[in-house]
């Protein structure tokens, strides 16, 4: 792999389209402080490899950067704002979304100073190798957040974007989308299983969808059904689903 031929995302949520162009189908999105390697071009498009997850897409060319810095922390909280200043009341300047990596160069008071220049809140931000110990705590803090086809931030998430993000934040990294979670990660359960038996952190799969169990019957995802992150109670989303022709096709634990 040729080094320069990777660059960096300096932009808070950068899209993947499926094809050279901006009207093409959303595919997923790349964070800021993430990089991509450069396999091709078409036009003023790149098409690129996230190396986070190897997926391969599209996007405009000017947004890959080559002054590339090395994170050293994470961003643990849906959104965080950038300041020009290391004070709360000045106008914000940019945001980060969770998972962003960044740079701290050092703490002024309560704000750290990034490697962009910029300020944000100390707080928001952990060690590269810190490890949330409940992802299911992580994927709740989603709540409410749009649904998007292609998403994986606060600003717009899909199902397989929730369930990357959130076991991301726990230390594992996974595939992107669905289908692929499906096959890589966990064992699967008895197809008999009560749904009151599901535990915790279960995952639970349809074609082409997939939700987090929370315990006490209860599941959470990001569905086009409602148009947002959602808690559902199991039997009744699969009752729902179902009527529309779709069957659970599987349990993983992990």
């Amino acid at each position: 792999m040729s080094a320069e031929k990777i660059y960096q995302i300096h932009e808070t949520v950068a899209n993947v389209y499926r094809a050279a162009r901006p009207d093409a189908p959303l595919d997923t999105q790349v964070l800021y402080g993430e990089r991509v390697e450069h396999v091709g071009t078409e036009n003023d498009w790149a098409r690129v490899r996230l190396l986070r997850d190897d997926y391969i897409g599209f996007m405009p060319i000017n947004l890959l950067k080559q002054d590339i810095f090395e994170p050293t922390h994470r961003v643990i909280v849906p959104r965080t704002l950038i300041f020009a200043k290391p004070d709360l009341k000045t106008p914000p300047v940019g945001a980060l979304t969770m998972a962003a990596e960044v740079r701290i160069i050092d703490e002024d008071g309560k704000f750290s100073r990034l490697s962009n220049g910029g300020f944000a809140f100390t707080q928001h931000f952990r060690p590269l190798s810190f490890k949330a110990t409940d992802f299911v705590a992580v994927a709740e803090q989603f709540l409410h957040a749009p649904y998007l086809w292609g998403g994986r931030s606060v600003l717009g998430i899909d199902c397989s974007g929730l369930v990357q993000t959130s076991l991301l934040m726990a230390g594992q990294r996974v595939p992107r989308d669905s289908g692929p979670q499906e096959k890589a990660l966990g064992e699967p359960l008895p197809q008999k299983i009560s749904y009151e038996d599901i535990q915790r952190g279960d995952l639970l799969f349809w074609p082409g969808h997939v939700a987090i169990a929370r315990g006490y019957g209860t599941m959470i995802h990001a569905t086009a059904h409602v148009m947002q992150v959602t808690i559902e109670s199991i039997n009744k989303a699969c009752e729902r689903i179902l009527e529309d022709g779709t069957r659970l096709s599987c349990i993983k634990r992990l």
